[in-house]
């Protein structure tokens, strides 16, 4: 049955005795709750459970999509892929982000060949940015994040990785590491701000200067 409490102030709707729904005064809408969160300036869509609150969208036969909440995890998920898109058009045949249902991860395509596969669709003639790394490292010698190679359930222990470093100003070094017989990570070559190669030494003095040689 439906209830308004006074005029102009909340509009709930009960089924046997038990509040299921609530419009509240400023328009925000509470499903399991009689006190629907908001945030200032926006309209809020609220749905508490005993476990968790959920959103699903499908077919007749099929749950398509859904996103839940668990006391430790925001959950969204959909019976195949996943599209995202941003911008002003509703058209998702050409998604920013697609999520395959094997696990592979597309940004700029909808079919990714790779865990992460990120395409250009353009034609540029220029260098373009598809990975970038970054850092609110300032002063000189600061490490940025690296790419590493690692095995494990955890992504432990690491094997191999690739790190560059702040140098002076705005140079930067490159520095390639891989890990010994005992798991021991160390730097096996560098290619400094001046464009020199040092193998097995961090101070290479000319355009390939390899230790021993």
């Amino acid at each position: 049955n439906y209830q308004q409490t006074t005029s102009g102030q909340d509009y709930i709707w009960k089924s046997g005795g038990t509040e299921r729904m609530r419009i509240d005064s400023a328009g925000n809408l509470g499903l399991g709750t009689s006190t629907p969160t908001n945030s200032v300036n926006y309209n809020t869509l609220d749905i508490r459970g005993s476990s968790g609150g959920q959103i699903i969208a499908g077919r007749t036969s099929a749950v398509d999509y859904f996103m839940y909440t668990t006391s430790t995890s925001a959950n969204i998920g959909g019976l195949n892929d996943v599209a995202f898109k941003a911008g002003t058009a509703g058209d998702m045949t050409t998604p920013n982000l697609y999520l395959k249902s094997g696990g592979n991860c597309g940004i700029g395509t909808s079919n990714p060949s790779a865990k992460i596969h990120i395409q250009e669709n353009s034609d540029p003639t220029s260098s373009v940015s598809g990975l970038k790394l970054s850092s609110n490292a300032s002063g000189s010698n600061k490490y940025l994040p690296a790419i590493e190679w690692a095995y494990g359930a955890n992504g432990t222990p690491s094997f191999a990785k690739i790190e560059a470093i702040r140098g002076t100003g705005a140079s930067g070094l490159i520095l390639f590491s891989s890990a010994d017989s005992a798991g021991t990570m160390n730097e096996r070559m560098r290619i400094d701000s001046a464009g020199n190669v040092g193998i097995g030494l961090t101070n290479p003095a000319t355009p390939l200067n390899v230790q021993g040689i």
